[in-house]
């Protein structure tokens, strides 16, 4: 899984390498199109670079490989699934962290935002803030849902029908959290969860 998705990043990242080196030659047809007025023509043009440029985004460039790999993997889906993402991360390439802890906390949070986003009609998104301070990560996800929640006192029960292979996610991640000494926080507010 960690060789495919660092594949996957470096094929990304070379591809924006190029369109980066491209960016010059992009530059003086838009200059030529703007000259002769013609805005439908620069319309296009600019559609054109604005699909390119989308395919080829990189949430995270931590150069820690299995963080980048399993942020990048998880919000390129929700960007093809339509889902606005704004990811905002500064962490350290090296971080004493247990690499398969890192893929359960931000695996389980990170699908459970896309899932509740794709039940949300419209404006879609997922905003997530990482940080390293003194030792610690700091991870915000914020998400719009359709503000249904199943609750049995704190713990959360899923929606889904099959409750045996469904709704271990965030149980595992607060157990996860919880060998860290770390905590875990959940709220919601409108149309927001965090």
């Amino acid at each position: 899984y960690y060789q495919k998705e660092a594949e996957i990043i470096q094929q990304k990242q070379e591809l924006e390498r190029q369109f980066r080196h491209d960016l010059n030659n992009r530059l003086q047809i838009l200059n030529d199109i703007a000259e002769r007025g013609n805005i439908s023509e620069l319309k296009n043009y600019l559609s054109e670079i604005d699909t390119k440029q989308k395919e080829h985004t990189v949430f995270s460039n931590t150069e820690n490989l299995i963080i980048d790999s399993i942020i990048n993997s998880k919000l390129q889906y929700a960007s093809e699934k339509r889902i606005k993402v704004n990811a905002d991360i500064i962490l350290p390439a090296h971080i004493k962290v247990n690499t398969d802890d890192m893929v359960i906390i931000l695996g389980n949070l990170l699908d459970n935002a896309i899932e509740a986003c794709e039940k949300v009609n419209t404006d879609k998104y997922i905003d997530i803030l990482m940080r390293y301070e003194d030792g610690c990560i700091f991870l915000n996800i914020k998400n719009s849902f359709n503000q249904v929640i199943n609750r049995a006192g704190n713990e959360f029960i899923t929606l889904k029908k099959d409750k045996t292979l469904h709704g271990l996610g965030i149980k595992s991640v607060k157990n996860t959290i919880d060998t860290y000494n770390g905590i875990i926080e959940f709220s919601s507010k409108g149309n927001e969860f965090s």
